[in-house]
């Protein structure tokens, strides 16, 4: 909330990181099997905006399946970004295996102040 009145939040869907029939990692309470058609993917990412951005304002696009996004910004399984006009001027780089939000905070604070 901080930020939506210098940002907008846009959420990418991509293919799935840990889908049931690839790389499943059986602690998730619904198996997600990867999608094999844009209807498929459509379909889940529109279930996950209804579970975790119902409340958010955040826009949700959906990868083409043959991942057109995810081959030119590599995204999976999952980064942020900022994107300043066309150009990106931040790219949250994990570290151990996660990211630091802080980073990120760090980073609009100084845009946005």
């Amino acid at each position: 909330e901080t930020y939506l009145t210098h940002a907008e939040f846009i959420l990418v869907y991509l293919e799935e990181a840990h889908a049931s029939d690839e790389w499943p990692i059986y602690q998730l309470d619904k198996e997600i099997p990867q999608h094999k058609t844009q209807q498929d993917r459509m379909s889940i990412a529109k279930q996950f905006q209804r579970d975790f951005c119902a409340d958010a304002p955040i826009q949700v696009f959906v990868d083409s399946i043959s991942n057109g996004f995810n081959s030119e910004f590599a995204s999976w399984p999952f980064r942020f970004w900022v994107v300043q006009g066309v150009r990106v001027v931040f790219k949250a780089m994990p570290e151990n295996s996660r990211y630091e939000l802080e980073h990120l905070r760090e980073f609009l604070e100084r845009r946005c102040g």
